[in-house]
């Protein structure tokens, strides 16, 4: 039986993909625990989900691969190998590009941490870039 290891905190975004994906899981629905996975997993990240009961069966980290591995086939996007890495190009584009820009602008609005300096700056140009671009093209 497979179990699931996500955050305690309930609006963690990243533990709720796992847990809609596990919520419709098409097999047995794993076993879903808020606690930290035992060390001897090297989990480094929340969700985790471990494949089997024993020590030295498979893990899982990250949302993205847990939720992949608990949606059904018939529920993954994509009928030929071309279109389902066009999936997996849009996930990879949210997960690794907008999530993190997306995190620094709205962590510091609602108080859950300060503003960063570095992504200021890097705002600050991606703004200059897009205005730029704009007056070029009209």
């Amino acid at each position: 039986m497979a179990t699931l290891y996500v955050s305690p905190h309930p609006d963690d975004f990243r533990s709720l993909l796992a847990l809609i994906a596990a919520e419709f899981c098409p097999s047995s629905r794993p076993k879903t625990l808020t606690e930290d996975p035992p060390a001897s997993l090297n989990a480094r990240s929340r969700p985790t989900l471990v494949l089997g009961a024993r020590e030295g069966d498979s893990v899982l980290s990250g949302a993205s691969a847990v939720s992949w591995y608990l949606t059904s086939q018939g529920k993954r996007a994509g009928v030929d190998a071309k279109q389902q890495s066009q999936v997996w190009q849009w996930l990879s584009f949210a997960d690794n590009e907008l999530t993190p820009v997306s995190c620094a602008v709205v962590f510091p609005l609602i108080g859950v941490m300060g503003l960063d300096k570095k992504v200021s700056w890097v705002l600050m140009l991606m703004d200059m870039w897009v205005m730029y671009s704009c007056e070029v093209l009209f």
